[in-house]
């Protein structure tokens, strides 16, 4: 079921963009904004269209593995929107949490910590 933003949400929304537009001319207006664009060209673009959100193995957030094997009920994409049944996939990582925050991270990789 799709959720529609509220009136004070679009309202909210588009005075923080006019906001922003407002504050970003008068800093350029200073000289405390450089609006000139780089002149730069990338040697490369990495360009990825994924059909819903990236996956919590991929992200490396633990979700834990209660559901791990068990079938749940998908839906395909694109040509095959047939419903399925598919497996929930275990994450096989050890998370151990990191630096003052606590931040769960994988364990053998302190560094993505910091």
């Amino acid at each position: 079921m799709a959720s529609y933003p509220t009136r004070r949400h679009l309202f909210q929304q588009s005075i923080h963009a006019l906001l922003g537009g407002a504050v970003g001319a008068l800093w350029a207006e200073d000289g405390k904004l450089d609006a000139r664009l780089p002149n730069k060209k990338a040697d490369a673009v990495i360009f990825l269209f994924m059909c819903g959100g990236v996956s919590h193995l991929d992200t490396f957030d633990p979700k834990g593995n209660q559901h791990a094997g068990k079938l749940i009920d998908a839906i395909g994409f694109g040509d095959n929107v047939a419903e399925m049944k598919r497996p929930v996939i275990p994450c096989l990582r050890t998370f151990k949490r990191y630096g003052q925050s606590g931040i769960p991270c994988p364990i053998g990789s302190p560094t993505w910590a910091a």
